[in-house]
């Protein structure tokens, strides 16, 4: 035992070694502050915002537009919500520095630059949209590098009932239809589930076909370390969404955990 330790040391090390130097760009993140060092900042570059177009879309100096990674602010017609979103990065943007840092996939489908933000104090800023409740968590891969902080941020929002969790209409899932085609959180039992095969239902009512129900799709389920169909049944919750129509029922898309709060 002792000989094959000794020859084994060396290689020991190396794999340590390996192991410490893969996890540094991640750990680089001060999860408490949401910050990095600035000597992770000059590793990046810098850029001049010129323009906030909404809560997570910017336009440099070049004429380029960046698109946040892993967030969703509230669209124009959700009105205040993304007036507010947008205030808020405009207060925090608007007319300076930042640095960029890009992860496998580099452009949208629009063609847009995708980025993580940081301040020229080094506030992670993607993650402090989160963290402020000013966005919804967005996953999108290849890009989940920091997916980990992304989640706790958005986690921190929804338990303290920050931003969106606060100034979003709480409403019962019998009255989801008045507030359709708008963000609005929805509270109430989850009395039934069902995999479609396609998609998994969150079920309020025996009725829910003419009712409410929360939907999760196969593609958004690799967010979920858990069933959801086994996990939220039975639970008093309040979840986070547009309200839409299908058919003759109501239904908010789930595509985060972080959209939903499990009540005690």
């Amino acid at each position: 035992m002792i000989k094959i330790f000794k020859t084994n040391k060396k290689y020991l090390l190396l794999v340590i070694i390996i192991c410490l130097l893969l996890s540094i760009n991640v750990e680089a993140i001060d999860y408490k502050n949401v910050k990095v060092s600035e000597k992770y900042l000059q590793k990046l570059e810098k850029v001049h915002v010129e323009k906030v177009i909404d809560g997570d879309t910017i336009v440099i100096e070049n004429g380029e537009t960046i698109r946040f990674i892993g967030v969703d602010t509230p669209e124009y017609e959700e009105s205040f919500y993304a007036k507010t979103a947008t205030a808020f990065t405009k207060n925090k943007l608007l007319n300076r520095d930042v640095y960029i840092e890009l992860d496998k996939d580099k452009f949208d489908k629009h063609g847009r630059i995708l980025a993580y933000i940081y301040t020229e104090e080094g506030k992670f800023f993607n993650a402090l949209l989160l963290q402020k409740g000013r966005a919804m968590l967005l996953s999108v891969p290849p890009n989940t590098k920091y997916m980990k902080i992304m989640q706790e941020m958005a986690k921190q929002a929804r338990d303290n009932e920050s931003g969106l969790w606060e100034d979003l209409p709480i409403l019962s899932w019998k009255n989801a239809g008045d507030y359709q085609g708008k963000l609005a959180i929805i509270r109430g039992k989850i009395i039934a589930t069902y995999d479609s095969g396609k998609a998994t239902f969150l079920n309020f009512d025996k009725e829910y076909w003419h009712t409410f129900s929360a939907v999760i799709f196969n593609n958004n389920m690799y967010r979920f370390n858990f069933s959801p169909a086994e996990y939220y049944l039975e639970k008093r919750v309040r979840i986070m969404g547009k309200i839409k129509i299908y058919k003759n029922s109501h239904e908010i898309i789930v595509r985060s955990p972080a959209q939903i709060k499990v009540l005690p």
